[in-house]
């Protein structure tokens, strides 16, 4: 069962806070999962491949091991919603940037400047065939800030 699924199991002592250990269960599958390319079906009970009735807390608590696997789902979806997201030090600067990117004037600047930076020439192709994404373009302009300031 390890080479197609992840079996939770989660250890109980008197001293054990279940809520901790279950938060950190479901940190370690979503970790898990990205690692080997597994779903939230591919995360199963201990119980599934041991038969014995683990996690006992959770199947006790929620009658069936689904609950937990859909909050294993959830906790995928944030991270890869997080993943996508730009973080920026404060919302003026998101502004900014997001301002920028929109201006193609501005696109044109930071690729000019990133290519003198050392960037490939395909970035000037990208933007003349209107296939560079804001994305390309944040990269570039860090590309270029990291160049400059050395």
């Amino acid at each position: 069962g390890n080479r197609t699924s992840i079996g939770i199991e989660i250890c109980e002592n008197p001293e054990t806070n279940n809520r901790q250990a279950e938060e950190n269960a479901i940190a370690l599958t979503v970790l898990l999962m990205k690692e080997f390319k597994l779903t939230p079906n591919d995360v199963v009970p201990h119980q599934h491949w041991s038969g014995k009735h683990c996690p006992r807390v959770i199947l006790k608590r929620d009658g069936s091991f689904t609950p937990y696997r859909s909050r294993v789902a959830t906790a995928v979806n944030n991270t890869k919603k997080e993943d996508e997201e730009l973080r920026f030090s404060s919302p003026t600067l998101k502004t900014e940037t997001e301002t920028s990117l929109v201006s193609k004037a501005h696109r044109q600047i930071i690729v000019a400047a990133a290519m003198k930076a050392g960037a490939h020439s395909s970035w000037a192709d990208k933007l003349g065939n209107n296939t560079l994404t804001d994305a390309d373009v944040l990269g570039l302009a860090v590309k270029y800030t990291v160049a400059v300031n050395k």
